[in-house]
């Protein structure tokens, strides 16, 4: 696959991701509270998160059937779906 990261490295980063923005949710929130944030910022990270998280599913199910769909699609390991 040359030097795109392996579909097990793309459920990691977006695993990670909305890991982070849920703790950075959690922050904004007390800062909100005293006024040092505005509260659109919670929106748009309360909003990422739930995509975040269905992007994940995505992946791990991509991942969990990954050779059945090279298979499937005739792709090796070193080619890319155009």
């Amino acid at each position: 696959m040359g030097d795109r990261p392996s579909i097990a490295a793309q459920v990691d980063a977006v695993e990670l991701a909305a890991e982070n923005d849920r703790g950075h949710l959690e922050v904004l929130r007390r800062k909100t509270g005293r006024e040092a944030r505005p509260t659109e910022m919670l929106a748009i990270i309360e909003q990422r998160i739930p995509v975040l998280d269905a992007a994940a599913r995505t992946l791990r199910w991509v991942h969990r059937h990954e050779a059945e769909l090279r298979e499937r699609f005739g792709l090796g390991r070193n080619e890319e779906a155009a």
